[in-house]
């Protein structure tokens, strides 16, 4: 996996659906395609969530990728990505943990999500554009007016100084890079212990909103395409494929 020059945008909507729209005019658009924006107004999250950023303060962007990679890789692959932006924190000194499918968190509070969107996928042909949305310079109180426990690079490393988004970007993409790369050798089982190791939740009692439903069970761990795996009161153990996890602790 080579990530292209990034393409900075003043203001879109969404970069996510900024680059589905450049794949619909060129069907022949490089892979590693790269936009990233200042201001992004409409960002959408998983579950068509609002995701906004304000210009100096978030890194939101979005890649293209065309993998040789079968269709039951695709439930990884923003596991993979929210492995590399748990490298990348982790270059800076700030210990992150990864919450399934695709959050990343610091200290119990989010600091990234990451939303896939498949264009296309043949039996051994994938397209794709992943979005990634991670807080930088973002303060306590702006993170106090999330709904959801938040944080941000500045503040957990409680530096005064800001990171530049550009910057942060530039270091960012080669941490991706690896471990896309990783991905794409064999899915979900080429970094299942590294998931495991920074996964939270694992052997406790959760819950998963999916779909309207809640979802009770103890989470034992991932299946082969890197679906959750709930041991049911009944002894059995039940795939889930999307949904929200819910920690005993969390609201």
């Amino acid at each position: 996996m080579e990530f292209l020059t990034a393409q900075w945008l003043k203001t879109v909507p969404s970069t996510n659906t900024r680059l589905l729209e450049m794949v619909a005019d060129n069907p022949d658009l490089s892979s590693g395609t790269v936009i990233a924006a200042e201001s992004q107004t409409a960002g959408r999250g998983r579950f068509e969530r609002k995701w906004q950023s304000t210009p100096g303060k978030d890194l939101t962007f979005s890649f293209f990728l065309r993998a040789n990679a079968p269709v039951n890789y695709l439930p990884s692959l923003p596991m993979a990505c929210a492995l590399g932006v748990v490298e990348y924190l982790d270059s800076l000194g700030l210990a992150a943990s990864t919450k399934w499918p695709n959050d990343v968190l610091v200290r119990g509070k989010k600091i990234c999500g990451i939303l896939s969107e498949r264009i296309a996928a043949a039996e051994d042909n994938l397209s794709v554009v992943v979005g990634v949305g991670l807080n930088i310079n973002m303060n306590l109180e702006e993170a106090n007016r999330i709904d959801k426990p938040a944080t941000s690079i500045a503040i957990a490393s409680g530096k005064a100084q800001p990171l530049p988004v550009t910057e942060a970007l530039d270091r960012l993409l080669p941490h991706l890079a690896t471990w896309i790369n990783r991905w794409k050798t064999g899915g979900f089982p080429s970094f299942r212990e590294d998931w495991e190791r920074q996964s939270i939740g694992l052997g406790q009692a959760v819950e998963v909103h999916s779909a309207g439903k809640v979802i009770t069970g103890v989470a034992k761990g991932f299946g082969e395409a890197g679906e959750l795996l709930l041991r049911e009161l009944a002894g059995g153990l039940y795939p889930v494929w999307s949904g929200d996890l819910v920690l005993p602790e969390q609201p």
